[in-house]
């Protein structure tokens, strides 16, 4: 059973890099109107799949990963990242509940420990990340930036939002608030691809390790 879920997964990987690339050339950042010769992983998926031309993950049956897909500054980067994230996530509109739950809850929690942290540090912030979640809550955090760090704030922000929706066991809401976490601390970090590739490696981490479970 799992080595034939890991070969469909490598081989959905493959084939929609491979339309990507003969189509796009790249990922793009962003929203794109059809038949401008670009696009997001989003509209690519929906394109490849016959869906029509859109950027709603809803109709993927997909959690919300444009964000992730925004972070990135590097095309290439980004469309290989995001089309081995795709190829994970492709199925999300069947997995269990509880799948659903135990993938929200490690995404969320590894944003807070890892992605938060890292933009703190790149933005010169290194006490406030060593300090965050032992004795200074995110709450706090979100107020002890400065204001010229907007980007920083807005991260912090939206991993409370996160974590909130988490607790009122909305998945779908708390991956869409990762995601945004993530993009706003690339944003922030002066080399903000490898935020980028962080927040994005922890998604597919995660998936990874879940994806072998049983619905």
């Amino acid at each position: 059973m799992e080595t034939t879920t890991n070969a469909r997964w490598i081989r959905v990987a493959n084939e929609f890099n491979r339309y990507i690339r003969l189509t796009y050339g790249v990922l793009s950042p962003g929203w794109h109107a059809e038949g401008e010769g670009a696009a997001c992983v989003v509209e690519a998926a929906a394109a490849w799949r016959g869906l029509g031309w859109g950027d709603d993950p809803d109709r993927l049956r997909i959690p919300n990963i444009r964000p992730l897909n925004d972070a990135f500054r590097d095309d290439r980067g980004r469309t290989e990242t995001m089309s081995r994230l795709y190829a994970l996530l492709e199925d999300w509109g069947w997995w269990s509940k509880s799948r659903r739950m135990r993938f929200a809850r490690g995404v969320v929690s590894r944003t807070v420990r890892e992605v938060l942290p890292a933009a703190l540090r790149a933005a010169k912030l290194d006490s406030l990340a060593s300090r965050l979640g032992r004795d200074v809550s995110l709450a706090e955090a979100a107020n002890m930036i400065p204001a010229e760090k907007d980007d920083v704030r807005l991260a912090v922000v939206s991993a409370m939002g996160a974590v909130d929706a988490l607790k009122h066991r909305h998945y779908a809401g708390a991956l869409d608030d990762a995601a945004f976490a993530a993009r706003y601390a690339a944003l922030a970090a002066p080399d903000g691809d490898a935020v980028a590739r962080l927040a994005s490696e922890i998604w597919i981490a995660v998936a990874t390790r879940y994806v072998w479970v049983e619905s």
